[in-house]
């Protein structure tokens, strides 16, 4: 119920895919603004020297096997397990 952007990318990435970073993240932004995840006060330690960690994400509404879809136009998330559609607070 726990991960990281980079725990995502390692797990789901191809070779074919261009810039999954930031199509995660940006998925994973609408699914905070709906309501589905939080972002955790700590972070755990990055590859880089540099880096700041990985911000950690918590799954905090879970309404079943399939993954929402976002919908951009009118700034929703589609549940469909439900059915429902669910706004964004903020993109």
């Amino acid at each position: 119920r726990q991960f990281t952007l980079h725990d995502l990318i390692v797990d789901s990435a191809t070779a074919d895919d261009k810039a999954p970073e930031d199509n995660l993240h940006r998925y994973v932004r609408r699914l905070a603004a709906a309501g589905y995840l939080a972002a955790l006060p700590h972070r755990v330690p990055g590859v880089a020297a540099t880096s700041n960690g990985y911000k950690v994400w918590r799954l905090i509404k879970d309404t079943g096997p399939l993954s929402p879809v976002i919908l951009s136009k009118v700034s929703a998330i589609r549940d469909r397990n439900t059915g429902e559609d669910v706004p964004c607070s903020k993109s």
